[in-house]
């Protein structure tokens, strides 16, 4: 192996020194036998490993699977040859590897079940065990027994919220209507818009590209449908006068055919340069600087540190706006198989992609260690390469000129965030960093680097006796350039004909990203807004990006890191309506909080205009009547600053006298001298009482009250508060109890701290299946200090009637069978994973609903061609012959619609239509409680059969795939 070569090297080196320098001591080494799977490529057809191996002694090892048949016996004979396999049973095979010119070798396995892969030496020793064909699971922990539903009743109805699918999608926002008759309406998905509107598959989106993957699925991206006055947006881009933007570069940009001529892996779509990344690749190949550790990116086709397996996608409808949300899973690994006495953390990363009211995108990145091993020194990055493209290119200015890249980045001022502007003002998009209970600890407007690409991030290599030694930093380390220098592969670091950096540099007083973990790059610089991040205004441009990073920590098992950000683009039409933004906005779940008898509330903010030279801010408080809005303040600028979509601050207060101690609203809105008004922005808060020598707790989220109490949407509840006690040294518990119950504690002896007035405390996850019914509830929590001083507060909560939600299966499986031109016996599916179930929330007495199913037309499954691999062992890019930074047509339909197989449909052994099956109905909700569940899967799996045969007068072959649909229909009695 690649790794132990380098070892036998350094030990060749220091025997070389000792016979200079004393008398040599020669100790025979134990031969080496072993083995690991160092890369692994998904396909449609079957999962491939590529095993390297080391055999100083006995030149042969075994395979065991705990399954039948796993191995493809033929593929590995043809790629060692037949007289090296040796089937000793259906689960176990002896393979010689005596080619002295071979360090590994390729192993085709089934991807059509779960089982273990175990590795042997001669003498039977195990080497690694490889878990194959595993899936991501969501881990969810109940808190308490109930009488209605089991734990994986819960658990199952938590996700069920969530539908997954095997397609990408795009989620849509709020219609937005401008006042110059223009609307709008924002989307989010993953990857790339042109496949996201297209729902490819993720298995294909998942294949390779070069050494990367053909979309980049973790980029979280948006893009915003533009109509012009007089279009509809109803029409998407079916209307000449609609528009679609997007903010990244390959992100629907597959018309820029000038950039076709890149590297495969940098071509303009997919969206190759904006991903999610962390540094558990330091695990794998550890930095030579421990503040500059490794990263990876997670396209790094082949291997567990990047991707474990194919991601999972999930959709809902979020139950606080109405609008869908969707969420992006996957799993890393640092090393592909298990080996003994060796550690392999792992990471589970979620990105969650969901609309507030007003249309702006929130991401939310939650890296979470599922391991067994704490990871040191973790951090998580979200990267992202800017371009702000127009209708599947990047946007040309009047002049004919590219206007979307290579754009100064500006701050947005108050140590908000930053944005970006086309030179030709037509859009702009703001990425807002402080908003939420998860910032970024650090971000840098710099340039890119690529998915794809593994590093160590900080590299020294040693000469002979220290003579040449060289450093050498990787992204997000990485080191600016000069102007004038050259690079060792003859290539300039600056584009003199452009005035340009070329990427992925910056200038030579900057880093690309940070200069190590401590480097905050643009944040808590509290530019003023306007300012260009990063250099002067006179400053040459760079490759537009953006590096994001969480706080840098010890990551425990079970715990996670969290990075959250907004982003908005505003486009530039004919008339131009005023943006307003409030900062540190308080909402119906997180609440400001002010101290009671606090008398002025202070407002920070921002506005821009691109067309008008002065505009009005009103507020109201808790009304939404027009007659009661005040003025907060009146905005003027200049023609040149409205030309230029200057960002203006916005200082105020607002006066509380005569609120109470309930939860109140403020809302805002703008309006410019052309009459054209903004969105609605809004706050939230609620007063608590000061600190006193009694202890006090308050519930802060969700907000509650017994009048109107708050409506949960599943049976966890995660309550947050806050607690206090002026003279205590000791808080001796905090508790809670449902109805009067069981008293609980949630902490106990809580040192307080001297010099904070107020405490924090939260109660994640807290199961209420117990309540699964329509009456009021009551959960008290009780605080208790040191002299036994009592504080309470009730949180109200009550279910609410609502409608039903039908769950399937994502894959029914109907076995293998040869299909010729007469009918198939009768076949039954399977269902590996998943049921059939519909959960009921309405009301008591409502009436049955029938669930039906459709089958559509069996059609064949395109395969992609077989995927190549490289034979590095730790994917380290580092060592590359270049500078791995300096690396520069869609994808097939799913199926072959020319290639079908007929079906027909049986129903308790009577022939039955393909469409609308009744398979089952909702038993009559008479006294049942809120949430009632139907399973409706036994009946399926007993009762439903097909048959098939081929069309045309011959047998056929390979994989057959139909759309299922599920939906219910009212049953009237």
């Amino acid at each position: 192996m690649l790794k132990k070569g380098l070892i036998i090297l350094e030990l060749t080196f220091v025997f070389f020194l000792t016979i200079l320098f004393s008398k040599p001591t020669i100790t025979k080494a134990k031969p080496v036998t072993d083995a690991d799977v160092v890369q692994h490529f998904e396909t449609k057809d079957h999962e491939e490993l590529i095993i390297s191996y080391v055999l100083e002694d006995k030149k042969e090892l075994f395979f065991k699977t705990t399954t039948e048949n796993a191995i493809d016996i033929q593929a590995l004979k043809k790629e060692l040859g037949a007289q090296k396999i040796e089937e000793i049973t259906s689960e176990e095979i002896k393979v010689t590897l005596d080619n002295p010119d071979k360090i590994d070798f390729k192993m085709l396995l089934t991807n059509k079940k779960d089982f273990t892969l175990i590795a042997l030496d001669s003498n039977h020793n195990e080497i690694f065990r490889r878990e194959m064909n595993e899936q991501t699971k969501d881990s969810r922990l109940a808190a308490e027994d109930d009488e209605w539903l089991t734990e994986e009743e819960i658990a199952n109805f938590e996700e069920g919220t969530w539908t997954e699918a095997d397609s990408l999608r795009l989620s849509e926002g709020p219609i937005l209507e401008h006042s110059d008759g223009t609307t709008t309406r924002p989307y989010l998905y993953f990857g790339d818009y042109v496949y996201a509107s297209q729902n490819i598959s993720l298995l294909d989106a998942y294949q390779k590209k070069g050494d990367s993957r053909q979309v980049s699925l973790t980029a979280a991206n948006s893009a915003i449908l533009f109509a012009d006055k007089g279009s509809r947006i109803s029409d998407g881009l079916r209307s000449p006068n609609n528009h679609i933007y997007t903010t990244h570069y390959g992100d629907n940009q597959n018309l820029d055919t000038g950039l076709y001529n890149l590297e495969i892996e940098n071509r303009p779509y997919g969206s190759p340069n904006s991903f999610v990344s962390n540094t558990l690749y330091n695990t794998v190949q550890q930095t030579d600087n421990w503040l500059l550790p490794g990263t990876s990116g997670p396209d790094k086709a082949g291997y567990s540190f990047a991707f474990l397996e194919r991601p999972r996608f999930f959709y809902r409808i979020d139950p606080n706006t109405g609008f869908e949300e969707q969420r992006l899973v996957f799993r890393q690994r640092a090393f592909d198989s298990e080996k003994k006495g060796r550690a392999n953390p792992e990471v589970t990363t979620t990105i969650r992609q969901k609309f507030d009211k007003g249309g702006r995108i929130i991401t939310i990145i939650s890296s979470k260690n599922t391991g067994k091993t704490t990871i040191n020194n973790f951090t998580a990055f979200s990267n992202q390469d800017f371009s702000l493209n127009k209708d599947g290119k990047e946007i040309i200015s009047v002049d004919g000129k590219k206007a979307g890249n290579y754009l100064p980045m500006y701050s947005l001022g108050n140590n908000r965030g930053m944005y970006i502007q086309s030179k030709n003002d037509e859009v702009r998009t703001s990425i807002y960093t402080k908003e939420s209970n998860y910032p970024p600890k650090a971000w840098a407007a710099r340039s890119i680097s690529h998915s794809y690409i593994a590093t160590k991030g900080y590299m020294v290599t040693h000469g002979l006796l220290e003579i040449g030694r060289t450093t050498e930093r990787y992204y997000p380390w990485k080191v600016g350039k000069p102007k004038g220098r050259v690079s060792l592969v003859g290539n300039n670091f600056y584009d003199r004909k452009t005035q340009t950096y070329k990427s992925p540099y910056v200038p030579e007083n900057l880093y690309n990203a940070f200069d190590d973990q401590r480097d905050l790059g643009d944040a808590e610089n509290n530019l003023t807004a306007g300012t260009r991040l990063g250099a002067s205004r006179a400053e040459s441009m760079w490759d537009t990006g953006l590096t994001m990073h969480s706080p840098t920590i010890d990551l425990e098992v079970g715990k996670s890191s969290k990075i959250q950000y907004t982003t908005k683009t505003d486009v530039n039409g004919k008339d131009f309506n005023p943006v307003l933004k409030i900062d540190d906005k308080g909402t119906d779940d997180k609440p400001n909080i002010l101290i009671l008898g606090q008398k002025d509330l202070p407002i920070t903010g921002s506005w821009f205009d691109f067309d008008s030279t002065n505009a009005t801010i009103y507020y109201t408080v808790d009304s939404m009547n027009p007659n009661d809005l005040q003025i907060l303040a009146n905005g003027v600028q200049t023609n040149n600053e409205a030309a230029s979509g200057k960002v203006n601050e916005i200082k105020k207060s607002i006066p509380l006298r005569g609120l109470d101690k309930s939860k109140h609203r403020i809302r805002f809105i703008m309006k410019d001298g052309e009459g054209h008004l903004s969105t609605i922005e809004e706050t939230i808060f609620r007063f608590i009482k000061d600190t006193t020598n009694q202890p006090q707790i308050n519930v802060i989220s969700p907000s509650s009250s017994y009048e109107d109490p708050h409506t949960p949407f599943s049976h966890q509840i995660t309550l947050r508060g806050i607690w206090s006690d002026k003279d205590s040294k000791n808080i001796k518990s905090i508790s809670y109890s449902i109805d009067d119950g069981e008293e609980k504690a949630i902490q106990e002896n809580v040192p307080v701290k001297d010099n904070s007035r107020f405490a924090f405390w939260e109660l994640q996850d807290l199961n209420i299946g117990s309540q699964n019914d329509f009456k009021p509830h009551k959960i008290t929590f009780k605080i208790v200090d040191d002299e036994d001083n009592i504080g309470k507060e009730d949180f109200y909560f009550q279910h609410k009637s609502g409608s039903t939600q039908l769950i399937a299966p994502q894959k029914i499986d109907l076995g293998s069978l040869v299909i010729s031109p007469i009918s198939s016996k009768k076949i039954k599916p399977t269902i590996k994973e998943g049921k059939i179930i519909l959960d009921d929330f309405r009301e008591n007495s409502s009436h049955p609903i029938n669930v039906t199913l459709s089958i559509a037309r069996f059609y064949k499954s395109n395969k992609n061609q077989e995927e190549t691999h490289h034979h590095s062992e730790d994917g380290d890019d580092s060592q590359s012959s270049h500078d791995p930074d300096t690396s520069t047509k869609a994808l097939a339909l799913e199926t072959d619609k020319s290639k079908y197989i007929s079906h027909k449909v049986y129903w308790k052994n009577k022939r039955v239509s393909s469409k609308n099956l009744i398979i089952g109905q909702s038993v009559k909700k008479d006294e049942k409680p809120w949430h009632f569940t139907n399973d409706f899967t036994n009946e399926v799996l007993k009762n439903l059969e097909l048959t098939f045969k081929s069309v045309k007068n011959k047998s056929v072959f390979g994989e057959y795939v139909s759309q299922w649909t599920w939906q219910t229909i009212d049953s009237i009695e």
